[in-house]
Order: C-alpha cells, then sequence, then structure tokens
C-alpha cells in the first residue's frame, strides 16, 4: 500500500495522473490518511503508557533495593573494577575473563617495541585475578 501511495503522490506532485483518476484517488488517499494518523496517534498513546509504567517499575525496584540494602550506586571494589568483572560474577565468567585477558595482553603477543608495557599490563591484570582467587578461594 506504501508503494502505491508514493506512487500516487509522485503522480499528483508532477501532474501525470489524468484528472478523472486524480479526483476518484483523493478520496481514498484522505482516508487511508487518516487512518494511518489515528494509528500513529493509538501508537503514541501507548508509548506514554509504557514509558510511564517503566518510570514506576523503575522507582519501585528502587524502592525495593534501598529496601533490601542493595544499591546500584555503591562503588565497585577496584580490583574487581580493574579487570571490568563485578563482584557477584560467577566463577565461571571470572575464568573466562581471565582466559580473555591473558590472550589479549600476553607479552609474547605484541611487537617488541611495546612489550615492556604490555609486560606491565599484563603484570597489573595477573595481580588483580589472584586477588581475586585469594578473596574468594578459587583453586
Amino acid at each position: 500500500m506504501e508503494a502505491f501511495l508514493r506512487a500516487v503522490a509522485h503522480g499528483l506532485r508532477h501532474g501525470s495522473l489524468p484528472e478523472g483518476v486524480q479526483q476518484a484517488l483523493v478520496p481514498d488517499i484522505i482516508d487511508e490518511i487518516d487512518r494511518l494518523r489515528d494509528e500513529r496517534d493509538s501508537l503514541r498513546e501507548r508509548l506514554v503508557l509504557m514509558q510511564s509504567e517503566m518510570r514506576s517499575l523503575r522507582e519501585e525496584l528502587a524502592s525495593m533495593q534501598a529496601r533490601d540494602g542493595f544499591t546500584t550506586s555503591r562503588q565497585a571494589d577496584p580490583v574487581y573494577r580493574s579487570v571490568g568483572l563485578d563482584e557477584r560474577c560467577p566463577e565461571w565468567v571470572a575464568m573466562a575473563v581471565r582466559r580473555a585477558y591473558r590472550a589479549k595482553l600476553h607479552p609474547d603477543r605484541h611487537p617488541t617495541r611495546v612489550k615492556p608495557q604490555a609486560e606491565e599490563r599484563f603484570k597489573k591484570a595477573e595481580q588483580a585475578f589472584s586477588e581475586i582467587w585469594r578473596r574468594r578461594g578459587f583453586k
């Protein structure tokens, strides 16, 4: 329908439709435009309702978190933050992140000119993971 409306609009703009066809199509086009506007208005109303519902759900979640003593604004432990982990992540996630860091930062994977910086970054990441492992009692 959209392609048809585009073709008709093009024909109306450029005067390439016969007069009788133009007069016959104008009421249909006006009806379709009105239908599309109604649909747009309905979708806007639904969007406003959904946004309002999301807002109330966020407020409810924040009040539940405050009641339970959990806040999302608390400061993350710098050791975890340095390697991009959450303190509550499962062991398998921590191990996967450690493997990814080892593969990405290992000094042997870098050219000679940046090897010292790579070694330093690798050592810092390994120290952070060692501390995380020590705290969690991983093997």
